[in-house]
């Protein structure tokens, strides 16, 4: 009886454990290759959906401790220039939301394939919105470059960057 007993049992564990596996998983929600963070309290939200070429924007959101916001932004194109170029751009939009309020400064990290090939802080309260130039000249006027690869720093020689630091 005992014998009965168990296989009837273990029947009924191996119908389970075969249901749950035959059972139609409901699809995960896709994750979003564009973050929006918000910081510790969830009262600010920073929207990175300006950045349209990168495939990844990490933010770290330490205006309450430092008044500083840092994005790593991976980009989906495998030409570091036009990377950085793009980042450059797509900042010029990330610099008028008022979203970022409150942060002196905002360190930008740019990686393709994984590296890093350019890092520049920018700075809100510099930043001075003008259609008549590029944007990339906008956003350079109110940043410090720290990192470019030499290969970045070539495109930007050939796009005519305006650097002033």
């Amino acid at each position: 009886m005992k014998k009965i007993l168990m296989m009837i049992m273990a029947a009924g564990i191996l119908t389970a454990c075969s249901e749950e596996a035959t059972e139609p998983k409901k699809p995960e929600e896709e994750s979003q290759q564009i973050e929006t963070n918000t910081n510790e309290s969830g009262v600010n939200q920073i929207d990175t959906s300006v950045y349209e070429y990168a495939s990844n924007v990490d933010i770290t959101d330490a205006r309450e401790l430092n008044n500083h916001i840092t994005l790593m932004i991976d980009m989906k194109t495998d030409n570091p220039g036009m990377a950085f170029q793009h980042v450059l751009n797509q900042t010029y939009d990330f610099m008028q939301q008022s979203d970022i309020e409150g942060a002196e400064t905002i360190g930008i990290n740019v990686r393709v394939d994984g590296n890093k090939v350019g890092m520049f802080t920018a700075y809100p309260d510099k930043f001075i919105p003008n259609d008549d130039e590029p944007m990339s000249d906008a956003v350079l006027a109110a940043s410090e470059i720290q990192m470019m690869t030499e290969e970045v720093e070539k495109f930007g020689e050939t796009m005519g960057w305006k650097k002033d630091n």
